[in-house]
């Protein structure tokens, strides 16, 4: 791995993936579970990988701020893509999302942030953020699902980019994850 380098052509399997759906396996399942009895109101526990689901985590990978114990933020200039969002904040979760100012959609609640963590979107800043590992054993189509989702969110597969500050940091693995589903 050492060796390679941008623009290099790597072969990858992708029969891997499963084309047909696939339950939430251990140890993200009692995870999962364990966080949604935490809190005042109910949560959707998601208990088999759909494409909402990887949709809501392929956003929130994109553009999420997952740093707080009780709140998820997705921030996003597109009225279209903020309203997807919430959409599926309750069809997967259950879970009502609010609109914040102009471009913030908020998902709060100790249990609903607690299945995200669960699934691997654990508190951490753009710079930290990566594929969660429980999507690795999703099927195909949630994996492309998660896949669309981060790209309308963060819009970029740059391996290198300029950035404001000195702390922003590309995002590789998704790029490399998309290469392997050809």
């Amino acid at each position: 791995m050492s060796d390679l380098r941008v623009g290099d052509y790597v072969e990858a399997r992708t029969d891997w993936l499963p084309d047909h759906a696939v339950e939430i396996e251990e140890p993200w399942r009692s995870k999962i579970e364990e966080a949604a009895q935490h809190g005042y109101r109910e949560v959707q526990v998601p208990r088999v990988w759909t494409e909402e689901l990887a949709a809501l985590l392929g956003y929130l990978v994109a553009e999420g701020t997952c740093t707080g114990q009780y709140m998820v933020q997705f921030t996003n200039g597109d009225l279209e893509t903020r309203e997807h969002f919430a959409a599926l904040c309750e069809s997967v979760l259950g879970k009502q999302a609010s609109f914040g100012n102009n471009i913030d959609v908020r998902l709060s609640g100790m249990a609903a942030r607690g299945v995200l963590e669960a699934l691997g979107l654990g508190r951490s800043t753009a710079k930290d953020k990566c594929v969660p590992e429980s999507l690795w054993r999703a099927p195909r189509s949630a994996v492309s699902a998660f896949l669309r989702a981060y790209f309308e969110g963060d819009g970029t597969a740059a391996v290198e980019r300029r950035a404001r500050t000195p702390r922003a940091q590309p995002k590789p693995t998704v790029a490399c994850y998309s290469v392997s589903l050809r």
